[in-house]
């Protein structure tokens, strides 16, 4: 379904999918929750990995990065512990990078075993 001549939306197993043709104001990608929305701005490759960035459902910023060694911290305070949001992030990795058309490390890809994740 198509939102205005910059994106198209499609909907596959209660999550929202956004591919931008432009740059606009419209995530990439909505994860729908029953207690609020989840958003996916961007994914940007760093030195070490990549990083996952978005918003809760409060709009207050929220990321993750994707080290190339397997490690996955969040990039508020640099922890392990990922909390509700970074989980959803590394949950739907895949299908993040494959929108954004950035690689996803090969350590996280969805047959291996992130070596920090917590819950």
């Amino acid at each position: 379904m198509c939102i205005g001549p910059d994106s198209c939306s499609t909907i596959i197993g209660g999550l929202q999918y956004y591919a931008r043709q432009t740059v606009g104001a419209r995530p990439l990608m909505v994860i729908t929750d029953p207690v609020g929305n989840i958003y996916v701005d961007s994914v940007t490759n760093n030195r070490n990995g990549i990083t996952i960035a978005g918003r809760n459902s409060n709009n207050e910023p929220r990321s993750i990065i994707l080290n190339n060694d397997g490690t996955v911290i969040n990039g508020y305070d640099r922890s392990t512990n990922l909390g509700i949001v970074g989980r959803e992030f590394y949950a739907h990795r895949d299908k993040i990078c494959q929108l954004a058309q950035v690689k996803l490390p090969d350590s996280h890809r969805p047959n291996s075993q992130p070596q920090s994740l917590r819950y």
